[in-house]
């Protein structure tokens, strides 16, 4: 039985592949060819700091927040026992 969505022609892989690569290679060039690069990796460097803060800060208000349930939980659970 022949698959019918399976494809011996590669050409679009190849295609992928060279465009994925070409566009790799125009970033690297564009952030480390010119002194405007430099700049950039600064702002993204900066950037990542900023997203990592902001991650961190969104996680500790979560893990605050699951304590509190935790806690108020457990405070039902010992309510319940009591009764």
């Amino acid at each position: 039985m022949k698959i019918p969505f399976k494809s011996n022609n590669n050409q679009t892989l190849i295609i992928t592949a060279v465009t994925l690569v070409t566009a790799a290679a125009a970033a690297l060039a564009y952030l480390f060819a010119t002194k405007s690069g430099q700049e950039t990796r600064e702002q993204i460097k900066d950037a990542v700091e900023e997203g990592s803060e902001h991650a961190q800060d969104y996680l500790e208000a979560k893990t605050h927040h699951l304590k509190k349930k935790k806690t108020d939980l457990h405070e039902l659970e010992d309510l319940v026992k009591d009764h």
